[in-house]
């Protein structure tokens, strides 16, 4: 799985590149870029839900038995 930090920078590239490009192909990649920020947008949430999680397992489970 990519880093939503690449699939940005991805996205970026696809915009770019439809400059000046034909009307399908400028249509197809800023579709693509549109894919591209928002499966980022998604791993962000998930990544940032799942910290408040794991600190409170850390929390939970005592220290001997978190390497077991």
């Amino acid at each position: 799985m990519y880093s939503p930090e690449l699939l940005i920078v991805e996205a970026a590239e696809c915009r770019r590149e439809a400059i000046g490009k034909s009307a399908r192909i400028e249509r197809t990649l800023l579709a693509l870029a549109e894919r591209l920020e928002s499966q980022a947008t998604v791993l962000e949430a998930r990544k940032s839900a799942e910290l408040p999680r794991r600190q409170e397992l850390v929390r939970i489970i005592p220290r001997s038995q978190q390497h077991q």
